[in-house]
């Protein structure tokens, strides 16, 4: 059976090895990482000649894809542009390839081959933002584990932070086909390599590879047997626009917040929202039960800019920021940031200041000089779905195919996020429990943890290691690590066994390091069931927390 596309549907082609130009770019791949000697690359199964043999006796495949090197690694290997070495994993075949699937498409990608420690399993790795770089720190996390793992730039590279003005192609590329194309080409180079298709087919990534795996998920049900989804930013016009709204609650200089002042906000939240799950320890554990107040901080006329106290204009802006972006007629258009959050995190603020206004200037209206100032909540939000929503936004709640074929899915998501809305994992989750027909008919597939205190993909003052990555990948194993705390081992688990799991146990290492002492090992619960303390036993031990169901209070 040929795969295929759902769109521009090219004559399908065997993978074949181009001519000069894609030997020159193979020359320029692999000499920009080190690690590998092309010219060694005729050995073996490990060369484009070996595997170009074994690819031509399998099927035809869309997407005009072409390897271009392949090459043997010996356990480190230094990524295009870095300085430090990834290395502790097996030797391995680095093999990269292009595809085309129109005049102006050139997507890379790369597929690392573990040397006889192959687990018989595929993953795929996700790429954060809107993409534009090979994974590679992925893919070395990948192949540590046994996996035969693959990335890809999506079509474009990131060091052009205008790559979208006048290509429309490389729009869908990084919208969807990219992903898709990497897995085609992935899984016919493993069958080639191995004489064997991989057993089982995984995605793993976090922020804009959550946004990956649901559209993958969504659009392309035949490619993965499970997931692991973190913090997606799956509907990205809708996040687009709480970062446009959290640019303009900034955008007058007297309503900015000095940093100094957010340990008084943080202070005040803990004050209403700490003790909520049983314990007060500084982690907000479910901010939906939270009846927080900002009032709170204003500051009195004594103290009219204190350190502890908030401005009238400040005090407007965190408002604004915790209740997200309405329009004029005050609905909600998307989920405002959570009691809690880090609001003022440099890393938050990069997803206002570049990927909002390259949103909307760049995919929307396809210029390079738009100001965020002159968004219209009433007329943008639309604009923006009506233009790229069928191409980046991963919303289609209708899943019954999908677990009718047998996939499962994990996601996770922080509710100290500082970049991408926790609310929106929840909303969408609910959405599936609607369709589908309820939470037992969903969870028999598909299961939401939220993590209380944990950042953007991992970090954050709550427990936020349990084998997930924020680098759009999955994490090096812990050694003794088990499906009870590893969210990949829990995965395959489920898939492979049968098993589902009714809780992930989350840890907080000192200075947020696996190789540290343990401080914190908490429970995380399947939604919409939230971790309690059952009153008694040491709060740092996850056995003293129950998972319960939760008060159906929101604020």
């Amino acid at each position: 059976m040929t795969a295929s596309l759902d769109r521009r549907r090219p004559r399908a082609r065997r993978l074949a090895l181009n001519t000069a130009a894609a030997a020159l770019l193979a020359l320029s791949l692999f000499a920009a990482g080190s690690g590998g000697d092309v010219a060694a690359a005729a050995e073996g199964s490990c060369s484009v000649a070996a595997l170009q043999t074994a690819l031509g006796r399998g099927p035809a495949l869309d997407g005009n894809i072409s390897l271009v090197a392949a090459s043997p690694i010996e356990g480190s290997f230094t990524p295009p542009g870095a300085t430090a070495p990834l290395t502790g994993f097996p030797g391995l075949c680095r093999v990269a390839g292009v595809a085309k699937p129109s005049r102006d498409s050139e997507i890379n990608f790369e597929v690392w081959l573990p040397n006889g420690s192959w687990n018989s399993k595929y993953l795929s790795v996700g790429e954060g933002g809107l993409h534009g770089t090979i994974n590679y720190a992925g893919l070395a996390d990948g192949v540590r584990r046994g996996y035969a793992t693959a990335s890809t730039d999506a079509g474009h590279s990131a060091a052009d932070r205008w790559w979208m003005v006048g290509h429309p192609e490389k729009v869908i590329d990084a919208g969807y086909r990219g992903k898709h194309l990497q897995t085609i080409a992935a899984k016919a180079v493993i069958r080639a390599h191995y004489d064997e298709a991989p057993r089982w087919s995984y995605h793993a990534g976090c922020s804009g590879g959550g946004r990956q795996a649901l559209m993958s998920l969504q659009r392309y049900p035949g490619d993965f047997d499970g997931f692991v989804i973190g913090a997606p930013a799956n509907n990205w016009t809708g996040q687009t626009t709480n970062w446009i709204n959290k640019a303009l609650a900034f955008a007058d200089a007297a309503s900015v917040i000095p940093a100094e002042k957010l340990p008084a906000i943080q202070a005040a939240v803990a004050a209403q929202c700490d003790a909520i799950d049983g314990v007060s320890d500084g982690i907000v554990s479910d901010p939906r039960r939270c009846s927080f107040n900002p009032d709170a901080l204003a500051c009195s006329p004594a103290k009219e800019n204190g350190p502890k106290c908030l401005t009238p204009p400040q005090l407007a802006a965190l408002k604004r920021i915790f209740r997200g972006p309405v329009d004029s007629k005050g609905k909600q258009l998307f989920p405002g940031e959570e009691f809690g959050t880090d609001i003022l995190a440099a890393s938050g603020q990069n997803f206002v200041d570049r990927l909002g206004a390259t949103t909307v200037g760049g995919l929307v209206l396809d210029r390079t000089d738009w100001d965020f100032r002159k968004f219209d909540f009433d007329r943008d939000s639309k604009m923006m779905e009506a233009k790229i929503g069928r191409i980046f936004n991963a919303t289609d709640a209708n899943l019954r195919a999908q677990k009718a074929k047998g996939i499962k899915v994990i996601q996770y998501h922080g509710w100290a996020d500082q970049a991408l809305s926790p609310g929106e994992s929840i909303d969408y989750y609910e959405r599936v429990v609607a369709s589908m027909g309820g939470v037992a008919e969903t969870q028999a597939f598909y299961r939401l943890f939220m993590a209380p205190g944990m950042a953007h993909c991992g970090g954050g003052p709550g427990p936020n290691k349990f084998g997930q990555s924020g680098g759009q990948s999955v994490a090096p194993l812990v050694t003794g690590s088990t499906a009870s705390d590893d969210v990949v081992k829990a995965l395959e688990r489920w898939v492979e066994e049968g098993i589902a799991p009714d809780r992930l146990i989350a840890t907080k290492y000192r200075n947020d390091a696996v190789t540290e002492p343990a401080l914190i090992r908490r429970p995380l619960c399947p939604y919409p069931q939230v971790q309690k303390y059952n009153g008694t036993g040491d709060p740092n031990v996850a056995s003293s927390f129950s998972c319960v169901a939760a008060s159906s209070a929101t604020r």
